[in-house]
């Protein structure tokens, strides 16, 4: 389930994710490589990946034309971790 794990690296990345990201042609583009993003939450280009595909599998992470984005889903959940007060 989702909610599980928004608290660990998956919730951390879709947050960096959603921080670091270009809106183009409506979507919300992720300008940034996996490996800067591994950077950022330390941690690896292979966890990043298998995170992009659990993101592809909750319809939260879709690619064209060779760029990532998050989904409308996505923003969404983002925007709700974000308000939670930690």
């Amino acid at each position: 389930m989702i909610a599980e794990k928004l608290f660990t690296t998956y919730g951390k990345l879709l947050i960096a994710m959603y921080d670091n990201q270009m809106m183009v042609n409506g979507k919300h583009v992720m300008p940034l490589t996996q490996v800067e993003l591994a950077e950022m939450l330390n941690t690896n280009k292979t966890t990043i990946n298998l995170l992009f595909k659990e993101y592809k599998a909750d319809k939260l992470l879709e690619k064209d034309k060779g760029r990532y984005y998050l989904t409308d889903v996505a923003v969404e959940v983002v925007k709700k971790l974000k308000s939670v007060k930690w």
